[in-house]
């Protein structure tokens, strides 16, 4: 887990990418990491969760 320090910078990161992005092709990547940060934070947040949880449309 990163310490809030960390998180702060990987923030002010990822926010000059996107604006720096000319188009979705180029945001593409910077989403994709946005998700992966997300999915491993409610893995350690609530021990992954939602990897064995049936959908609403189940």
């Amino acid at each position: 887990m990163q310490t809030v320090e960390q998180q702060r910078a990987t923030v002010l990161q990822l926010r000059k990418e996107i604006e720096q992005a000319r188009d979705i092709d180029a945001l593409k990547p910077i989403l994709h990491r946005i998700l992966e940060i997300i999915a491993s934070s409610l893995d350690e947040d609530v021990g992954g969760w939602g990897g064995d949880q049936a959908t609403s449309t189940e």
